[in-house]
């Protein structure tokens, strides 16, 4: 993130002049993610729900708890000159175990589970971070997963792993301690 300051120059002899400088407002890269942003392919759907971030959010439509075909692929661009690790964080709705999960890779990396329920079920919009899969084992850890990203495109895909699962948004961070809220 980029910011302007307005600096006052006082030389010597008193004389002052206004210089605008620009600066770097945070070392740090957060690249924001709407999940319904990207191309979203069926069995999922996206879904109006006014407390999600721009008032619609995407879920997997299989039946609950049953894998089902559908994606969604996001794509985005990280800047920078060095491959560094990364954070990735999600908006999730999960209310139970039958509807708690995706599959996630980014460009080719292997597909992995992605567990939602990391802070437990809620009614309620929650973030989670991208965790180690423990030989598909449940949100048995809330330890974010880092991912190394090197500058350029790259494209997210969530497929389905439990019909029911929903995500609103996903942060990818540089700042590894970070830690996404509303």
């Amino acid at each position: 993130m980029r910011g302007v300051a307005f600096v006052v120059v006082v030389a010597a002899c008193g004389r002052a002049r206004f210089e605008e400088r620009t600066f770097d407002a945070s070392p740090f890269e957060h690249i924001a993610l709407e999940a319904e942003g990207g191309q979203v392919l069926p069995d999922f759907g996206i879904v109006t729900d006014p407390a999600a971030s721009g008032g619609q959010y995407v879920m997997d439509m299989a039946s609950l708890g049953l894998t089902g075909h559908g994606a969604a692929i996001v794509t985005f661009e990280v800047g920078g000159a060095d491959t560094r690790p990364f954070h990735l964080w999600g908006r999730v709705l999960a209310t139970d175990p039958a509807g708690d999960s995706f599959v996630f890779a980014i460009d080719s990396q292997p597909m992995q589970a992605f567990h939602t329920c990391v802070n437990g079920y809620s009614p309620t919009w929650q973030w989670v971070p991208l965790t180690p899969d423990h030989d598909g084992g449940m949100c048995l850890d809330s330890t974010a997963l880092e991912l190394a990203l090197a500058p350029g495109p790259h494209t997210v895909v969530l497929s389905s792993r439990e019909g029911g699962s929903s995500i609103d948004r996903m942060i990818l961070t540089d700042d590894l301690a970070y830690v996404a809220a509303d």
